[in-house]
């Protein structure tokens, strides 16, 4: 096993190392959080990431998205695919530089895990019932402020991308200090980790909500206790 890995190899063990790198995560959106969660997933030793976003990179960008320094106006998906070829060379990377839409399920058909980055929340609950169609674990997270919140949903569980979207909209940008989306991506990449290695300490049926204005965390539990 790789030195690259000595220091996590105790924790998760040699299995756990090879489930990782046998894994393939899909990364829907390649901006705040995706920098986080691509970053957290490629250093852990995942082997597979396919990344995929339509947007290209901006200079209002750079205060949460450090993956794309220094390439303002190129694709987000191929300037994350370059960070990842210089963080973690042995993984795999498939880029998509569009949005995703309805009808792309085959996108996310190798994908063990489907990771939401995106922006807004219509886009959240199109991307929850593609991932139900597809049998897809989907972890989810979101950002406003200082405030953020993640959940796993799976299409066996009870959760659902509407059960916190009841009203999604197309929405627009939202204020967001850097901080609070490393943290909050932080958060989301554990999950996809825990997810891939069957941790017993996954969330299910539950909404992660966490504040770091006032450093409070709370679950709240959907459906039956």
């Amino acid at each position: 096993m790789s030195q690259r890995f000595e220091r996590q190899l105790s924790l998760i063990g040699d299995s756990g190392q090879r489930a990782l790198f046998g894994s393939c995560v899909a990364v829907i959106g390649c901006g705040g959080l995706g920098s986080i969660v691509i970053t957290g997933l490629a250093s852990a030793g995942v082997g597979h990431l396919i990344l995929v976003d339509g947007d290209t990179v901006s200079e209002s960008n750079m205060n949460r998205q450090f993956i794309h320094a220094g390439r303002v106006g190129m694709s987000k998906a191929e300037s994350a695919a370059e960070w990842v070829s210089q963080l973690y060379p042995d993984c795999k990377v498939d880029v998509v530089a569009r949005y995703l839409e309805r009808d792309d399920i085959d996108i996310l058909s190798e994908a063990d895990v489907v990771v939401d980055c995106l922006d807004s929340s219509e886009d959240r609950v199109m991307l929850g019932l593609m991932c139900i169609d597809a049998g897809k674990v989907l972890v989810h997270a979101a950002i406003d402020s200082y405030h953020g919140q993640v959940a796993v949903i799976r299409p066996e569980d009870i959760l659902r991308m509407g059960h916190i979207y009841p009203k999604p909209s197309k929405g627009g940008a939202h204020h967001s200090i850097s901080t609070a989306v490393t943290f909050v991506g932080s958060l989301e990449a554990n999950e996809v980790i825990n997810v891939l290695l069957g941790s017993d300490s996954c969330l299910r049926d539950e909404i992660l909500s966490v504040d770091i204005g006032d450093y409070s965390m709370t679950r709240y539990r959907i459906g039956p206790s």
